[in-house]
């Protein structure tokens, strides 16, 4: 038994959950499973089985059997607020799987609740964690890239059909509410957000172009920042893995791909060399520096985060507040494309949410013939 450890339930047990029990179970040292939540009868026997705890069809046996101190939500992200609120208003501590719901309203909604019942709601963005991530945060909160000017986020990760067909849920309005932009990019769009902020302005497009999915799996966005400065947002499940974030400032470039980071500092605003020089061919003397940052950070770092924020009061990277632009984002994109104009952040959330019913009354969960409960090999523990 691990002493002074957090004690954990897992509410999901598919390929996310399974995951999140393994490293409890092997990993944090700060944390101790000690139940699991899950509906189907098999799933749960084998959780059971491999992790020897009880296991409950559901989160309000779970929160009456007073056995865990905090939850970690791994369940479709549909079901994220209900479940976390529900568990926080009745005394746990919430660790919510990425993203932290289906949209920006109801986060929000989680958020609110974690304040007004002291309560800490973290989120699981592990890329947060990794050091050219923090560097390129630091640069920025150093003020070292001056007024920004223009953004730029690319990030492809192919998929097949197969996936798509492997969960009910996947690839529909009513299980997902989205495509590309809840499920396979909220990491790197959460990076961007923080980095740059949210715009006050967007207009976006969606496309199903190759899957046959009711939901996207293509998103591009033109964006407008409250300084006049502008940006641009491609996602998409058809092309392979790429990710470039690229924040251009008026004192230097900041460009981030994957793990490695590139800092250009002009040493000079650029704003000051254009007003005051007396050379027609003068330009900034750019000093390039460059981190690499290792292997992207696990589900390891981030729950040890939440367990020594619990605990000890240590700072929360993990912090499930700032986890709402993001979706702000991704939420104001698609309100966009269903008006087919462009949208104010933040968006009307109410209006968000009248059109997403709309197309949830039209939806059906897949028919699946066998449930894929195994963890995408490329995550890192």
């Amino acid at each position: 038994m691990k002493p002074k450890a957090l004690r954990m339930a897992v509410v999901g047990f598919g390929a996310a959950g399974r995951h999140h029990c393994r490293t409890i179970a092997t990993e944090v040292q700060e944390m101790r499973l000690t139940a699991v939540v899950e509906p189907d009868p098999s799933a749960a026997k084998k959780a059971a089985e491999e992790y020897d705890v009880p296991c409950f069809a559901n989160h309000r046996e779970l929160i009456r059997s007073r056995m865990c101190d905090a939850v970690s939500i791994a369940t479709p992200h549909v079901a994220h607020a209900d479940v976390a609120i529900e568990c926080l208003k009745s005394g746990l501590h919430v660790l919510c799987e990425k993203p932290l719901a289906d949209t920006a309203g109801q986060a929000a909604r989680m958020v609110a609740c974690a304040r007004r019942h002291r309560r800490v709601l973290g989120v699981v963005f592990q890329r947060r964690f990794e050091p050219a991530v923090r560097k390129a945060l630091q640069f920025i909160s150093e003020g070292r890239l001056g007024r920004i000017q223009r953004t730029c986020l690319v990030f492809t990760d192919f998929r097949t059909q197969v996936y798509f067909e492997s969960n009910p849920w996947r690839g529909t309005w009513i299980g997902e509410g989205g495509g590309v932009l809840l499920n396979q990019s909220p990491h790197s769009m959460d990076i961007f957000v923080r980095l740059a902020g949210l715009p006050v302005r967007v207009t976006g497009r969606l496309h199903t172009r190759l899957h046959r999915i009711e939901v996207e799996d293509e998103a591009e966005a033109m964006l407008v920042y409250s300084n006049g400065a502008t940006g641009y947002v491609f996602l998409s499940t058809t092309e392979p893995y790429r990710e470039r974030i690229e924040i251009v400032g008026d004192k230097g470039t900041l460009t981030l791909s994957g793990t490695s980071l590139e800092i250009s500092d002009y040493g000079i605003s650029l704003h000051h060399l254009c007003r005051n020089s007396s050379d027609p061919w003068d330009r900034p003397r750019s000093v390039v520096k460059r981190f690499e940052g290792g292997e992207s950070a696990g589900h390891g770092a981030v729950m040890r985060d939440f367990a020594r924020h619990v605990m000890l009061g240590r700072p929360h990277i993990g912090e499930a507040a700032s986890a709402v632009w993001s979706l702000e984002l991704a939420n104001a994109i698609t309100l966009s494309h269903w008006l087919g104009h462009e949208v104010s952040v933040p968006i009307n959330h109410r209006l968000y949410q009248a059109k997403l019913a709309e197309l949830r009354r039209q939806s059906s969960l897949r028919r699946v013939h066998r449930v894929n409960r195994v963890t995408d090999p490329r995550m890192r523990t």
